[in-house]
């Protein structure tokens, strides 16, 4: 099959399955606008989805979901993982076209026709390390991930330097997971003799056998798949699961039948181990979850508690002047640093930035800032808010154009001032707000501190939230991390065909929330996780 098969797969060993529901999502993508259409991906998915109903699963959404959009792609793996409890056995199953690039596998939905270039996918498409994040953070299970892949990326790059590499990368197995990868590295996944890709037609051939470990289930497959393409593709696998797992409770043989059942006190060490090697505040969550009444509770705590504790920031230098427009009774204080003020009534409240000559929006332009523009005249789109409401929620689905060539000229004409997108140097030293670490509270991403996929918010993997929903950094500005990512005036390394995207979004994972954090896009993207925050000369 000429794209990605992706099998992912959530259980509980073998001693507590049969207790767990069974719920499975099952997708499969041929139609592309711009990618090469697909011959096998939804017959994979057609029949895959009838398997494992045989077997005892219940089909996420009653059936196989055939050529999803990445609106409905996020949807139903946010409707999937949130209706699933620790101890169901979850099943995700995605068959279409895959790329890899900058450190992370992106599983890409019909409507890729913005798709052109290698940096164009994270704005576009769908990351497969997410979708094994949300399904990782319900605490408990065996996570068991397998990806057949085309092994060869056919997105041109512009970049000098983006990390992209031949295939997809290797996700690491956290404990309790099983990852299988359907070609070796720079191998591609062939199709089969008949309407099924050949990693999923030798599958389905063994999926229904009743005694077979996942573990052999997947070595008969690999050595199936490597015979039957003379040796051209070869399946791979990593694992660090606690017990063996039977996708298919039967008989077994007399030998394993006897074996003994994983002792609960050693399975407890090793997800303690498991905790301090990871050292995250998801990591020892996740075990205070597992093992509430553990001889190592205190242990746990005490490292969340290091991990929270906010960490001590250096203090911004206070400025020696302040300007004149910014006085107590107009604009009060937002921190000690700065003051925000607003030079009309529709106009974004603006913070000065101490020791430079700009402010910076206090908050991401809304809809009700954009809105206002499109009334007067100004601008002529009214932007989709994707059924999330306008108001004080960030304006969405505007590109560099339309901000630059519009909502700008609008509002500088009003009011007189200048405004303007922030450059990049600009935006990363008003968002750190004098800090040095990953984020301006410190290293961790915490809970309840941003927007995105797995911030522990409201909002997470949801939509946009409110503008102010979260604190302000220390020189008054909310949501630097999070929420929507931001246009700058920055342009690509090579040429300003390309524009700079600062922050993260809603939909990302928090390592792109990173005040360092950076990426490019054609200045006539307009997608539901891009808005823009703006910069005006003093």
């Amino acid at each position: 099959m000429s794209g990605i098969s992706v099998f992912l797969l959530l259980a509980l060993v073998a001693g507590q399955a049969t207790a767990a529901k069974r719920v499975a999502l099952v997708i499969g993508n041929d139609s592309y606008q711009t990618s090469p259409k697909l011959q096998n991906a939804r017959n994979d998915a057609r029949a895959v989805a009838g398997a494992l109903s045989e077997i005892g699963f219940t089909l996420s959404g009653g059936q196989a979901h055939l050529d999803v959009s990445r609106g409905d792609l996020l949807r139903l793996v946010r409707d999937f993982t949130g209706s699933l409890s620790s101890d169901d056995i979850a099943l995700f199953y995605f068959a279409g076209h895959g790329v890899a690039g900058g450190g992370e596998n992106w599983l890409l939905p019909v409507n890729d026709g913005e798709i052109r270039f290698q940096e164009d996918v994270p704005d576009y498409a769908v990351s497969a390390q997410s979708v094994l994040q949300r399904l990782e953070v319900r605490g408990g299970g065996i996570n068991l991930v397998i990806l057949d892949a085309c092994r060869n990326n056919p997105l041109p790059d512009r970049r000098r330097s983006v990390g992209a590499t031949r295939g997809l990368q290797r996700m690491q197995a956290p404990f309790g997971s099983f990852i299988v990868y359907a070609a070796g590295l720079g191998e591609a996944a062939l199709d089969g003799r008949g309407s099924n890709g050949l990693f999923t037609q030798e599958l389905l051939t063994r999926i229904r056998t009743p005694g077979l470990r996942v573990d052999d289930l997947f070595t008969q497959v690999r050595n199936a798949v490597r015979s039957a393409s003379g040796s051209q593709q070869t399946p791979w696998s990593e694992s660090s699961l606690p017990d063996v797992f039977y996708l298919v409770p039967g008989a077994q043989p007399p030998a394993l039948a006897a074996a003994p059942a994983l002792d609960p006190r050693l399975a407890e060490e090793a997800a303690f181990k498991a905790a301090q090697a990871a050292n995250s505040v998801e990591g020892w969550q996740i075990f205070q979850r597992r093992y509430p009444n553990s001889a190592y509770a205190a242990t746990a705590e005490i490292q969340l508690a290091a991990l929270t504790r906010p960490r001590p920031q250096p203090q911004p230098t206070q400025p020696q002047s302040r300007p004149q427009l910014q006085t107590p009774s107009q604009a009060p204080a937002v921190a000690a640093t700065g003051w925000a003020a607003k030079d009309c009534p529709d106009c974004p409240e603006m913070v000065k930035i101490p020791g430079r000559n700009y402010s910076m929006g206090k908050f991401e332009v809304t809809f009700d800032e954009w809105d206002a523009c499109h009334a007067a005249g100004g601008c002529s789109k009214r932007p989709d808010d994707e059924g999330w409401g306008r108001g004080r929620r960030p304006v969405i689905n505007v590109s560099w154009e339309q901000v630059t060539q519009q909502y700008i000229p609008w509002l500088n004409h009003k009011t007189g001032k200048t405004y303007r997108l922030p450059t990049e140097e600009e935006w990363e030293h008003a968002a750190r707000a004098g800090t040095t670490t990953e984020y301006w509270w410190g290293n961790d991403i915490g809970r309840n501190r941003a927007n995105c996929l797995t911030c522990g918010s409201q909002w997470d993997s949801l939509g946009v939230a409110p503008v102010g929903s979260f604190a302000a950094n220390p020189w008054g500005l909310h949501d630097v991390h999070g929420n929507v990512r931001e246009w700058t005036q920055g342009c690509s390394e090579r040429h300003c065909g390309r524009r700079v995207i600062r922050a993260g979004s809603w939909s990302d994972l928090p390592a792109d929330l990173r005040a360092a954090s950076r990426r490019e896009s054609t200045p006539r993207a307009a997608t539901m996780g891009l808005g823009f925050r703006l910069a005006r000369t003093d």
